[in-house]
């Protein structure tokens, strides 16, 4: 029953996550557009982005401390060392894309 109940926090935390920072980069870009090019801006769309993003950014935290982990972007090391093992030093002369 518990472990039911965990995995369904668990996937709602998840998608809550996803689409806040969904939703921030949209609103983000948006302020850019109306910024740059329609020389216009709203006021508010910064702030609500900024709002957004600390409240995912607080879920996140909660939900990677529940499967003990940490948050981390690994989508650069995983491209560049991809056939070596991760505790090696990577060289220069090593280096294959």
């Amino acid at each position: 029953m518990f472990n039911f109940l965990q995995q369904g926090i668990t996937t709602v935390e998840k998608w809550i996550c996803s689409a806040g920072l969904l939703v921030s980069t949209i609103l983000v870009f948006a302020q850019v557009i109306n910024r740059y090019w329609l020389h216009y801006e709203v006021m508010w769309i910064g702030d609500m982005a900024l709002y957004i993003f600390v409240i995912t950014y607080i879920l996140a935290i909660a939900l990677a401390a529940s499967q003990r982990g940490h948050i981390s972007v690994e989508m650069l090391p995983d491209r560049l060392f991809r056939d070596k093992p991760r505790g090696s030093s990577p060289t220069l002369s090593s280096w294959t894309p």
